[in-house]
C-alpha cells in the first residue's frame, strides 16, 4: 500500500549536521517505497515575512518552508501559521504519519496541534535531544519545554537510532512508553565521488605524509578545539589533520587557526564543507579518522568513514562505540578533557599502516552490513504500518 509522509523540522539544511542527512535518508526511503512524502521546515527569523515558495516540487513529493521567530515558547509558529494554516492543515491530513525532527523548537507545537486535531500518528526523532548530554546546558527551559508538551508528547511515538539512545532518552523522560519506541539504524552510503572543486585543497593531498581526518561540524560537542590543540601539541611524525565540515556559530574558522598556531596550513588544514560526494574523495586519500565528541547520537560521520574504508579513533560518547569496539575497527577512549584527546591522537597515530588498513578493512563490512539503505527503508517500512495499525486512521489524498 501507498503511504505517505510528512516530516516536519526547524531550518532543514547543512548547518542541521546529522540531522539533516538523517532526514535525507528518510526522503529516500519513501521514494524507494513508492511512498509519498512532504517536508515542513519552519526557519528561524528574527523579522518573520512572508512564507517562501514551495521548493523542489514533484508530483508526489514537496518541501514547504516558512519563517517565524525563534525561540522556546512564545509559540512563535503562530506566525507562519496565520499565514498558511490551511495549506499545513491539507498537507496534515493527506499523512498517514506525521513524522517530528529534533525538539525545543516552535514546529513540534503546530505539528502535534494540527494532528491531534486531524487524528494523525506522531512520531517523534528526537536525534540526541534527549540525551543527558543536553541537560547539562539551558536545563531548566529544556525541561519546562518538555513539560508543556507533554500531553502532546506521551502519546507519539519515539524513534532511535540506536539502543543506547533509547536508553538515555528513557533514564531522563521516564514518560516514554518502551511499547512506544522503536530503533532503527540510520543508513550510510558510499556511492558517488566527487573531486573537490577547490584546487588548493587537492594539493593537501599530493604529499605523501599521513592524513588525519575530522569531518563534521565547527562545535564544542564534537572538541574540534580540543582536538586542534592536542594534534599542535604533540606534531605525530608523518601526519597532518585535515578538517572538513561547515562552521558553527560557536566554533568559526577564526577559533581553529588560532587554535593551530603556525601549523596551520603545514600540518593542519581545513578544506571546507564538503558535499557528500566531495566528502567520499577526501576520506578515500585519507589513513584515519577521528571524533572526539563529548556525544554523538548515532555517529553519521563515523560510520561513513567506516564505509570508506578507515580506522577510526573516537570517545565513547559516540553511540556505535560498541560496534566499532566489537568489531575491532578502532580505538575508543572515555574522554574527560583535553589530555585524553592528545592521548587518543597519540595511540591513533602510532598505529602501523598495516594495523589501521586492517581496522579499515573491518570497519568497511561491520558498517555496510549495520547501516545499509537497504535495511533501513524495510524498516521505516514495518515502522509505519506498525504506527498506522496502531492508529486506525490512513490518509486522505495524495500530494
Amino acid at each position: 500500500m501507498v503511504r505517505t509522509l510528512i516530516h516536519f523540522i526547524f531550518d532543514w539544511g547543512p548547518a542541521c549536521g546529522g540531522p539533516f542527512t538523517t532526514v535525507k535518508h528518510f526522503l529516500g526511503a519513501a521514494e524507494s517505497l513508492d511512498w509519498e512524502w512532504g517536508l515542513v521546515s519552519i526557519d528561524s527569523n528574527r523579522e518573520p515575512k512572508q512564507p517562501r515558495e514551495p521548493e523542489n516540487e514533484g508530483n508526489h513529493h514537496q518541501i514547504l518552508r516558512l519563517t517565524a521567530k525563534d525561540g522556546y515558547f512564545a509559540e512563535a509558529y503562530r506566525v507562519p501559521a496565520r499565514f498558511c494554516l490551511e495549506e499545513l492543515r491539507e498537507r496534515v491530513a493527506r499523512a498517514d504519519v506525521v513524522f517530528i525532527h529534533m525538539l525545543y523548537r516552535y514546529h513540534v507545537g503546530l505539528a502535534c496541534e494540527l494532528s491531534e486535531r486531524l487524528g494523525k500518528p506522531v512520531v517523534i526523532v528526537p536525534h540526541g535531544g534527549l540525551d543527558p548530554y543536553c541537560f547539562t546546558y539551558r536545563s531548566f527551559r529544556k525541561r519546562a519545554w518538555l513539560s508543556f508538551h507533554f500531553r502532546h508528547m506521551k502519546k507519539a511515538w519515539f524513534l532511535f537510532a540506536t539502543d543506547a539512545e533509547r536508553r538515555k532518552a528513557m533514564s531522563q523522560v521516564k514518560w516514554i512508553s518502551s511499547d512506544r519506541t522503536r530503533i532503527i539504524n540510520w543508513p550510510v552510503s558510499h556511492d558517488g565521488v566527487q573531486e573537490l572543486a577547490v584546487g588548493s585543497a587537492e594539493d593537501i593531498f599530493r604529499t605523501t605524509t599521513r592524513k588525519l581526518l575530522f569531518a563534521g561540524r565547527l562545535h564544542p560537542m564534537k572538541r574540534i578545539i580540543e582536538t586542534v590543540a592536542a594534534f599542535r601539541d604533540i606534531q605525530p611524525p608523518g601526519w597532518e589533520l585535515v578538517i572538513a565540515g561547515p562552521e558553527s556559530k560557536e566554533v568559526r574558522l577564526a577559533d581553529v587557526i588560532r587554535h593551530s598556531g603556525p601549523a596551520y596550513g603545514r600540518s593542519i588544514h581545513y578544506v571546507g564543507f564538503l558535499n557528500p560526494g566531495e566528502l567520499r574523495w577526501v576520506s578515500q586519500r585519507c589513513d584515519a579518522f577521528v571524533l572526539a565528541s563529548h556525544r554523538e547520537n548515532f555517529g553519521n560521520s563515523v560510520a561513513e568513514a567506516m564505509i570508506a574504508g578507515l580506522g577510526v579513533g573516537i570517545s565513547d560518547g559516540v553511540d556505535i562505540h560498541e560496534l566499532v569496539s566489537r568489531r575491532k575497527c578502532g580505538i575508543v577512549s572515555h574522554i574527560t578533557g583535553k589530555n585524553d584527546v592528545r592521548k587518543l591522537l597519540t595511540s591513533l597515530c602510532a598505529l602501523p599502516r598495516d594495523e589501521l588498513k586492517g581496522m579499515g578493512l573491518r570497519g568497511r563490512a561491520a558498517a555496510a552490513k549495520a547501516f545499509s539503505f537497504e535495511q533501513f527503508a524495510s524498516a521505516l517500512r514495518d515502522f509505519v504500518e506498525t504506527v498506522v495499525a496502531d492508529s486506525g486512521v490512513g490518509s486522505s489524498k495524495s500530494f
